[in-house]
This record gives structure tokens, sequence and C-alpha cells, in this order.
């Protein structure tokens, strides 16, 4: 689903950025305040959740950090490697568990509107990583393509990086907002990718994205215009009948999905900071998987006991492979001791996971 903001505040130094009247021009009706970004902020942070859905408010400001950023990874548990590009900050799909509830403060969506700097970062940054393969994404801090009819960053991103040897883009999401990749020249080197959980996880706590099926559908359908295709089991949810609901999803993938099509699949437990939890339990007091047995891992957020993680992983995993014995499946921040648990070995014995995610993009 896409909402029209109830009202766009724009920084005011950007005034003669095109880019941001590109944005304003598809949003006819909708009023345009333009100030300073600092006001805006102190005010709307008077609020201490997200807006309802109906009401959130659009912010067009600049990016003063850098645009590109490295996943942030934490020792002990093994990272991909995965490169953000920081281009928009929220989501109003809702999903109960999710970390950015902890992380944002703000009730408003952010689009950093310089969208020249962020090229031009992006193109330094590739001829300095010329001899390496890059996996790019936009994420992190929000659903990929959410606000693509606003932002249309698939048409800025996809052509660039189709044009690129050493770069992968992968545009990460919940929605079917599928409509502007069809045409676009992604070259082979654009993933896009669906957040899967059981439909009764989907029911329950995701609470304005789209049904599994309709996702899945986009999936097939994205397949067939020639992308690579991903899906995300993160986060996993333990619940009566979780075995049940997570292998129904996977064959619910490849009821829609070639095998041969799919660049990569992830697989991530339920974890969160301390402080999610109770978030969590004002928002959504009906919630009971807060309440499972939690241990502080090493990275400091809470975790489902390493035994429990690893029985969800081998379960899902193996459900995978009866489908797809060559699907390339990895663990999202896990030890090499899980991983060496899961499939009888760690990452390192292929070069670390980076590499092993680097060759998924070329396989088939």
């Amino acid at each position: 689903m896409t909402l029209e903001p109830a009202k766009i505040f724009v920084e005011q130094n950007l005034v003669d950025e095109p880019y941001v009247h590109e944005i304003i021009s598809r949003l006819p009706g909708v009023s345009v305040t333009w100030g300073d970004v600092a006001e805006f902020r102190a005010e709307t942070l008077k609020q201490a959740r997200l807006a309802p859905l109906q009401e959130y408010m659009l912010l067009l400001q600049k990016q003063y950090g850098p645009f590109i950023r490295a996943c942030p990874g934490t020792q002990n548990y093994l990272c991909c490697g995965y490169q953000i590009i920081d281009f928009a900050a929220n989501c109003t799909l809702g999903c109960h568990y999710c970390i950015l509830q902890a992380y944002i403060n703000f009730p408003h969506l952010v689009i950093y509107a310089n969208i020249k700097e962020l090229l031009a970062q992006l193109g330094v940054y590739l001829k300095l990583n010329a001899d390496r393969v890059v996996r790019l994404g936009t994420g992190e801090f929000s659903d990929s393509l959410l606000w693509n009819k606003i932002s249309n960053i698939s048409n800025i991103l996809i052509p660039l990086i189709g044009q690129q040897k050493n770069a992968i883009l992968e545009l990460k999401t919940k929605t079917t907002h599928i409509d502007q990749l069809e045409h676009l020249p992604h070259g082979g080197r654009v993933v896009i990718s669906w957040s899967i959980n059981s439909e009764e996880c989907i029911r329950n706590y995701e609470e304005h994205t789209t049904n599994l099926e309709d996702r899945l559908q986009a999936a097939a359908a994205v397949s067939a215009w020639g992308y690579r295709i991903g899906f995300h089991f993160d986060p996993i949810i333990y619940y009566p009948g979780w075995e049940a609901g997570y292998r129904e999803a996977v064959r619910l993938i490849f009821e829609h999905v070639e095998p041969e099509a799919i660049a990569w699949i992830s697989l991530g437990a339920f974890r969160f900071m301390p402080k999610l939890k109770t978030i969590i339990a004002e928002k959504y007091p009906q919630d009971k998987f807060i309440y499972e047995e939690f241990i502080l891992g090493a990275d400091k957020k809470m975790r489902y006991f390493k035994p429990l993680r690893i029985k969800m992983y081998k379960v899902i995993q193996q459900a995978i492979r009866e489908f797809a014995p060559h699907a390339c499946i990895y663990l999202c921040m896990e030890s090499p001791q899980v991983w060496q648990e899961v499939f009888g070995y760690d990452p390192s014995k292929y070069g670390g996971l980076s590499k092993l995610l680097d060759g998924a993009i070329n396989a088939n």
C-alpha cells in the first residue's frame, strides 16, 4: 500500500534541487511547507511514536552524513558485508517486531533529497572498490519499495547498477510495488527480495503489509522480467505450530518461483535490543511472542536459546532443500558455531560469507 502524506515539509536550502520538485509534483494537492529542519524535528519529536498510518508527514531534507554505510555487524556473529544506501528512514508498514521502533524516535518519513550527492558518493565508492564485488541495498532503515512511486529511487539506481561489473543492488520489500521495475535495464545485477514469514505471523504481526500470496505473485512477475529473487525469513518467530507454518511458507515460495531464479535465501531468528520489549508491550499488549525465553547475546541483543535457533534453522533449511537442493542459504548475524551445527560448515571454508554471496548472483 502507498498512502499520500498528510503534509510535506522541505528543508529550505533544497529549494533549487530539481529532485525535490519532482517528488512534490507526484503529490498534487498535498500541502508543502519550507523551513528549518531542526525546528521541524523539535516539534515532531514531541510525539512519542509513529503517527497513525493515514496521517504521516513526509520530510525532504539533505543527508549530511555519508549515503553509503557498512551494515553494522557485531563481533562474534558473521556479517554478510552488505553496504547500505542510506536514502530514506522510517516505515509505516507497522510490523510489531520492527527494530526501527527502538532506533527511530520521529513520527515522519524522511527522504534524503540531495540526490546528486548520493550519485556522486556512489560513483566514488564504486571506483574505489572496482577490484571487488560490492553488494548494496536501500532496505535497512525503510522498505525499499514502499515509497517508490513517490521517490522513484528504483528508476535512479537500477539503470546505474545495471551498467556495473562489480556491483549488486538488492531492494528488499514486503509490498507488491513492482510496476516501475518492469522495463528497467537491470543487467542481471539487481536482486528484488521479499521478507517472508509464516502466514500466521504476517496476519498477527505485520499489520499493514501485503499477504504472503500477493508477495509471491509479485516475485513471480519480477522473475519473469529477468531479475534474480531473494527471500529473507527474518525474523523467524517461535509460536505453537511454527514448524508447519514455516514449512508451508517454503512450499508456497516454490509454487510461485523457480529455484534457478533465486539468488539467495536468508534465515534469521527474532532478536532485539532489550528496550524493544517495553516498546512492543506498550504498543501491542496482545502480543505474546516477546515473552518467550531469551538470553542476552554477545551483541547485547536478546536471542532465543541456541538449541531452539538451531532447530528453527534446520527445519526451514531442510524444507528449502527439498525443493531447491543447491539454493544459497545463509544465516543472518549468527556465530560460526551455529553455522556448523546447521550446515556442517562455517563460511570461512569458502572464503567467508561475503564471498559466498558475491558468487551467488552469478550462479545459474
